[in-house]
């Protein structure tokens, strides 16, 4: 036998041993390194139902939020401050609102102002009824929810409103459904799914 038939013994000969090697340490060592079983069964996998939703991004301020696919632009005017969209039946409406101007250095500095503006008299009483007020986080920041009714309007809606740098950014949610006089349960689901997908970005 040549020597390079030799060699071809002698590198198959190693692998080998190392293969045996590998397998030897990993039966010896495996009770050691105990298996985890999976938080979700088989077959039952979290799902995130806003994957193919649409995306909304502000280039200028920097954040983008999705909201269901069959929803579309509302016709509204469109400007760096300013886009709605609205349901496939044109029944509910999502205004993605930056506040950049407001010169108010809180959030409850902005609402209070809010407030003061919608206090306007409609027939003996405020413009717009505030429902329920809690608070909540936003991609991690504080923010505040409101169930309102605008009572010049004859409509309910659900206000969001985040401080951030300075600037007030609004996820305002409007449903102009005459037979509901409140936001629904599973409006509020949904909407509250579209708060979930806000996300800031660096510029």
């Amino acid at each position: 036998m040549n020597q390079k038939g030799y060699t071809t013994i002698a590198i198959i000969s190693l692998v080998a041993v190392f293969i045996l090697i590998v397998v030897a340490v990993y039966y010896l060592f495996k009770p050691i390194f105990p298996s985890f079983p999976s938080p979700y069964p088989v077959g039952n996998l979290p799902v995130d139902e806003t994957a193919d939703w649409k995306i909304y991004q502000s280039a200028k301020y920097g954040f983008g939020v999705r909201y269901p696919s069959n929803w579309k632009p509302s016709g509204k005017p469109v400007s760096e401050n300013y886009a709605s969209f609205i349901s496939e039946d044109g029944r509910e409406e999502l205004a993605v609102v930056v506040y950049s101007d407001t010169n108010q250095p809180s959030l409850d500095d902005f609402l209070k102002d809010l407030d003061n503006r919608r206090a306007t008299s409609y027939g003996g009483g405020p413009v717009v009824n505030i429902i329920k007020q809690r608070s909540i986080r936003i991609d991690q920041h504080k923010a505040v929810q409101r169930e309102i009714f605008f009572n010049s309007g004859g409509f309910p809606g659900m206000e969001n409103y985040l401080f951030n740098s300075g600037i007030i950014y609004g996820l305002l949610f409007y449903s102009y459904r005459p037979e509901n006089p409140e936001i629904m349960p599973e409006q509020l689901k949904l909407y509250n799914k579209i708060i979930s997908t806000f996300k800031f970005f660096e510029l």
